[in-house]
């Protein structure tokens, strides 16, 4: 009972990783190793639901021998690519965090040498306008 109980809760966390792993498909732009993961999150989500059949039904388990065998190979399969190909998106990532910061820094660069500059132009124009001007 307590193995029935266990399996139902992992067939329902499963259910839960593939649907959002479906939604992340369109933040990923349809990599495609993100939806080799995802065709494997869905393997394992069937896969788990099969197992839980003998529990409900009067299927034996020798029957599904063959189909966890070759589920298993898919889902293998399908995750050993995906996470061999998602290593573009992490690089793609880092090369937008790279830039970013290199732009930031190029900001703020530009921000201190403007502010330098007027620190010495604004006491000239001061003198040569009003005769004297008071700093803040």
């Amino acid at each position: 009972m307590i193995l029935q109980v266990i399996l139902v809760v992992s067939i329902i966390l499963q259910v839960f990783a593939v649907i959002v792993a479906i939604k992340l498909i369109k933040e990923t732009k349809y990599n495609f190793s993100w939806v080799l993961l995802t065709i494997g999150f869905s393997v394992m989500a069937v896969r788990l639901l099969v197992e839980l059949l003998p529990y409900v039904s009067n299927f034996e388990s020798q029957d599904l021998g063959e189909f966890m065998v070759w589920s298993g190979v898919a889902m293998s399969l399908t995750f050993a690519i995906g996470v061999f190909l998602i290593q573009k998106i992490f690089k793609y990532m880092k090369r937008v965090e790279d830039s970013r910061r290199l732009t930031e820094k190029m900001f703020l660069n530009a921000i201190i040498q403007t502010k330098r500059k007027n620190a010495n132009v604004l006491p000239k124009i001061c003198t040569t306008v009003w005769g004297r001007c008071s700093r803040r």
